[in-house]
């Protein structure tokens, strides 16, 4: 898969030949990708795709290059592709997860222990400059707390505990009609093409959508868990998800109260859950305690308690599989912050945060699914790097297992994001005098360490740009 690059240290991948691989010529067709005339989608997809990878800030300037002018066909062309609406991209992303996940899962199958979970995110992908583009909305941004002006990526993915593969993914929309600053433009799209639907379905409530695409997504993928932000649960969008086959583990907020008994009146907090555990009194011994519980709707849950520092801080995640073990719960928990990790890789060097500057929503569809199918290229010839499973012979001769996050990683990961854990342990003298900063510069290195996977491995294919 990885050829050396003579001209640099950098190495480079040569995408044509995973792209023969994986056979997404068939692919394309497949997802309605056709032209009559001129370059085929081929070469253009493959160009579209690796033109990050040369390290131009855009499309733009890779086409004002020597290497640009010289293909054979124009940024026009390249531009018309990207805004046709008779294109399926999501099919096309979904097809290509399919045909890599079946690689993974092949390699995965004398573990018998294995669990394969989807994954579920959403993030911001701010336009603050935009006024004419279309369905361009005011939304409120959780990670900094204010409204901006922008898109949502609900991004549903997959993984093993090893990698991290997109899935599926849509631009989410203001659906209240005072919140867009641009609606809608369908003069001239024909209402039976993917541009009219996914117009539409950009200004669907996210359960919606998220029901939507877990019940596409596991026609084509195995797996038996979804894994949840706070942000996501809900009693109806568990049960939706439950009737399609998929347990639900999230994490939920400290304001939510939960039963003790399906049928009684009374509900309890989640530090009185606590209590009542623990005969009136917090155990500060314990440092993973559970219950099964209902919520105030008569779901029945396992709830998983986890001492988050030496304070009386703790975190809840629900399990709608009762038969899973606390450790297990946390485990397979732990996973969901691969996607947080795609995101930052896909917005540092992939090109989901600023390569597109289109003003048609079908264009900033294309940038924004490329940007996924670039990540899935690069997580497939990772794994294939990787694993020597995948190497031909060898795999009968190598036989041992690439783990999954274990219980002690997956705890360890969600205590060192704590943001006052350094505080609260200098509140309690377990610091020495003097070292607190200290102690914050190494939790804060301890979160970087779980970016380093990926984002140092994409950053080794990143070539500076040549010089026109």
């Amino acid at each position: 898969m990885i050829t050396k690059n003579s001209t640099s240290c950098n190495r480079a991948i040569s995408f044509e030949s995973i792209f023969t691989y994986i056979g997404v010529s068939t692919l394309l067709r497949k997802a309605k990708f056709v032209k009559r005339s001129g370059a085929d989608v081929f070469t253009i997809l493959t160009v579209l795709i690796t033109s990050v990878f040369k390290g131009y800030p855009n499309l733009y300037r890779f086409f004002e290059s020597t290497e640009g002018k010289s293909l054979p066909f124009s940024r026009d062309s390249a531009y018309r592709f990207l805004s046709n609406p008779s294109y399926d991209w999501q099919s096309l992303m979904l097809y290509m997860a399919s045909f890599i996940i079946s690689f993974i899962c092949k390699l995965n199958k004398d573990n018998k222990e294995q669990i394969n979970c989807l994954v579920v995110d959403d993030t911001m992908i701010e336009r603050c400059r935009g006024k004419k583009v279309e369905l361009l909305s005011r939304q409120f941004n959780h990670v900094i707390g204010k409204s901006v002006k922008g898109f949502t990526n609900l991004a549903l993915g997959w993984t093993d505990g090893v990698n991290y593969i997109p899935v599926l993914s849509y631009l989410i929309a203001s659906n209240r009609e005072n919140n867009l600053i641009r609606k809608a433009d369908t003069h001239g799209i024909d209402n039976r093409t993917t541009g009219a639907r996914r117009r539409k379905i950009a200004c669907t409530k996210k359960p919606e959508v998220l029901i939507s695409m877990c019940r596409r997504a596991i026609r084509e993928i195995p797996a038996s868990y979804i894994l949840m932000d706070s942000w996501f649960f809900s009693d109806y969008l568990v049960k939706k998800l439950k009737e399609l086959g998929l347990q639900s583990i999230c994490l939920v907020k400290r304001n939510l109260n939960f039963k003790l008994e399906k049928d009684s009146d009374k509900s309890f907090s989640q530090i009185n859950l606590l209590k009542h555990i623990n005969g009136g009194k917090l155990n500060k011994g314990n440092l993973i305690t559970s219950i099964i519980a209902y919520t105030n709707k008569g779901l029945r849950v396992r709830l998983v308690f986890i001492k988050a520092n030496v304070s009386k801080e703790w975190i809840c995640i629900v399990s709608t599989d009762l038969d899973l073990s606390p450790e297990k719960v946390i485990e397979l928990y732990g996973r969901r912050w691969s996607i947080e990790v795609a995101f930052k890789a896909q917005k540092s060097y992939l090109g989901l945060k600023n390569e597109c500057h289109a003003h048609d929503f079908d264009t900033c569809n294309a940038f924004m699914v490329i940007s996924n199918i670039r990540f899935q290229i690069m997580e497939f010839n990772r794994r294939h790097d990787n694993d020597p499973r995948s190497m031909g012979e060898l795999f009968y001769n190598i036989r041992s297992e690439l783990t999954a996050l274990t219980f002690a990683e997956a705890l360890e990961s969600l205590l060192n994001l704590i943001d006052d854990l350094a505080n609260s342990l200098d509140a309690a003298g377990c610091i020495r005098k003097g070292k607190l900063a200290k102690a914050k510069e190494v939790i804060a290195a301890k979160i970087s360490e779980w970016y380093s996977g990926i984002t140092d491995y994409i950053r080794m294919y990143i070539q500076l740009p040549q010089s026109s």
